[in-house]
């Protein structure tokens, strides 16, 4: 929250793809780049990750986020590079 010590400027967008009564499925858009910003973000409005024992309380055998696409300035090509890769559904089903 704004005013916490220690606290930095946060930013995502986010939309819902999928839905079922305990589980969503939604695609995330960072526009700030924190340390586990997602996972905060999500937990501290009651919406904690699926194995993110950190900031939740479901147990599994893996953090239920995935990072379908990065693009980012190669550092030495000088140009963008990007890379996606889209999720096996069968981890991932609602």
């Amino acid at each position: 929250k704004e005013g916490t010590r220690g606290a930095k400027y946060a930013k995502l967008d986010y939309k819902v793809i999928e839905e079922s009564k305990t589980r969503t499925k939604v695609s995330i858009n960072l526009h700030t780049g924190r340390a586990h910003q997602i996972r905060v973000q999500f937990a501290s409005r009651g919406h904690a990750l699926i194995g993110d024992v950190k900031y939740g309380k479901i147990k599994a055998d893996r953090v239920f986020l995935w990072a379908y696409e990065i693009e980012f300035k190669h550092p030495v090509k000088d140009e963008i590079v990007k890379f996606t890769l889209l999720p096996d559904e069968k981890y991932y089903k609602i």
